[in-house]
């Protein structure tokens, strides 16, 4: 890998410090995934929409056997332990 260096205001350092530290990544690491994304998502890159398009997909693949609230408590579970 090659070194670059940047110079940046000291608030903008500090707020990639706590988002590195958020995500337990150095702040090399941190803005390396930014400039340059990985495959795939970490749990804290999820969101909301990402959350209702899997309960729909498992309600698709389990043939509508459960309410979309039972649904939405068991990915809600997945989510929790997949985070802690």
């Amino acid at each position: 890998m090659k070194e670059i260096t940047v110079r940046l205001p000291e608030e903008v350092i500090a707020q990639l410090d706590k988002e590195a530290g958020y995500k337990h990544l150095s702040r090399a690491q941190f803005i390396r995934d930014k400039l340059v994304p990985r495959e795939t998502k970490d749990i804290g890159d999820y969101g909301p929409k990402d959350f209702h398009n899997l309960v729909s997909l498992v309600r698709r693949r389990t043939g509508n056997g459960m309410d979309k609230r039972q649904l939405e408590n068991v990915v809600a579970v997945v989510f929790n332990e997949l985070a802690s």
